[in-house]
């Protein structure tokens, strides 16, 4: 546009000077006006461009900048939240959950847990629950079993008198203390009753207890021997003083 107008005006001035030929002085004088007006003009133009040329690349620099800027937080977060999760530990354990409870099943449970953690991830104990043996403050570890004893589960089938009464080694082994015949059922005794068994102490009571809750009862009195403490020579001074 702007070179258009200063055609239109060069072409103005040129008609004009030619019809005043016969003026040389001032026709001298209008071509060196001419020439000054476009010179001017060039000029103008040249630094219009370069202006606008300049804060074009200005604008961009700054652009360039602040997408550079954005780049490197969104970059030092997600380097900030890797590390974050690389940094979590591994704090849960993994535990099945049977017998007297609500809901069986293998449950998911923090580092540290305890059995009675377990019972209530399980929907808490059943009515029928026989909790007398149970060590509910015992810690669970990974990938153990827990299991928690029906009344009268562990009760063998006794003979039945003439009023339907039934005598059960469970009753029996609540007895122990009284009659020296009496057998002990390690899936149902308790720590004193353990204890008072030959060779057996309190620690190795403790550890027949807290066997058969985190595996399951014990399904043969020669599964005793997988305590640690119980050898083959200590299981048969107990084998004839013991029952399931």
């Amino acid at each position: 546009m702007a070179q258009r107008v200063r055609e239109s005006v060069f072409v103005r001035i040129s008609r004009r000077l030619s019809s005043m030929r016969h003026h040389g002085a001032f026709a001298a004088l209008c071509v060196l006006l001419v020439a000054a007006v476009a010179g001017l003009a060039v000029a103008g133009t040249t630094l219009a461009s370069g202006e606008s040329f300049t804060i074009e690349r200005l604008q961009r620099a700054e652009g360039a900048v602040d997408s550079g800027k954005t780049g490197g937080s969104s970059g030092d977060k997600l380097a900030g939240e890797t590390e974050s999760d690389a940094a979590e530990p591994d704090d849960m354990v993994i535990v099945d959950v049977d017998g007297a409870v609500t809901a069986p099943g293998v449950y998911e449970l923090e580092q540290g847990a305890r059995v009675a953690d377990a019972i209530a991830a399980a929907g808490g104990l059943s009515p029928d629950a026989d909790t007398t043996s149970l060590n509910q403050a015992a810690e669970v570890a990974d990938g153990s079993k827990i299991y928690v004893p029906v009344t009268g589960s562990a009760a063998a089938a006794g003979s039945s008198s003439g009023d339907g009464s039934t005598a059960s080694a469970a009753a029996s082994s609540s007895q122990a203390g009284a009659s020296s015949n009496a057998l002990v059922n390690i899936n149902a005794a308790t720590l004193e009753e353990l204890d008072g068994l030959p060779g057996i102490g309190p620690a190795t009571a403790q550890a027949i207890i807290d066997d058969r809750t985190e595996n399951g009862p014990f399904t043969s009195p020669e599964d005793l021997m997988r305590v640690s403490g119980i050898g083959e020579k200590k299981f048969e001074k107990l084998s004839s003083l013991i029952c399931i």
